[in-house]
């Protein structure tokens, strides 16, 4: 196996979890979406209706989800007329995963739930940056091949 084979396969392992978790969110699951919201779920629950509650999740979710497949679908090759800008997906995501990755701990200054801010802290902020760093790696990789 390859170090770029075992970088995108890495990936897959990775975003797969995460999508089918906002996939089970935009459906109406629950479970852990408190502590991986900024704010009260059960608060924001109380002040919407079930209809805006519905429009949220899509209008927040459903962009979430999309993008998700779309990597997952660029790491597989599923989409051969994309080969070309590869190189600088990889590199646009490198860069969105890494701020959010380094800029995940400043964001907690802005909320009071301590659930968050520990898992904002120890999972959410420290994968994101992992994430980043393995697309940067795979935007290496490309555009060393497309060098040589």
């Amino acid at each position: 196996m390859t170090m770029l084979s075992f970088v995108t396969w890495l990936l897959i392992i990775i975003l797969i979890p995460i999508t089918g978790l906002h996939v089970y969110w935009l459906f109406g699951g629950e479970k852990a979406l408190d502590g991986a919201l900024p704010n009260d779920y059960y608060d924001s629950k109380r002040l919407f209706t079930r209809h805006q509650l519905i429009a949220l999740r899509i209008f927040l979710l459903g962009p979430v989800v999309l993008t998700l497949g779309f990597l997952i679908g660029c790491l597989l090759s599923l989409f051969p007329f994309i080969s070309p800008y590869q190189s600088m997906i990889y590199k646009g995501f490198a860069i969105l995963f890494i701020a959010r990755g380094l800029l995940g701990p400043f964001f907690n200054r802005f909320t009071k739930k301590n659930a968050f801010k520990v898992r904002n802290a120890f999972i959410y902020s420290p994968v994101a940056f992992l994430i980043g760093i393995l697309f940067y790696t795979l935007y290496l990789f490309n555009f060393l091949k497309m060098a040589t």
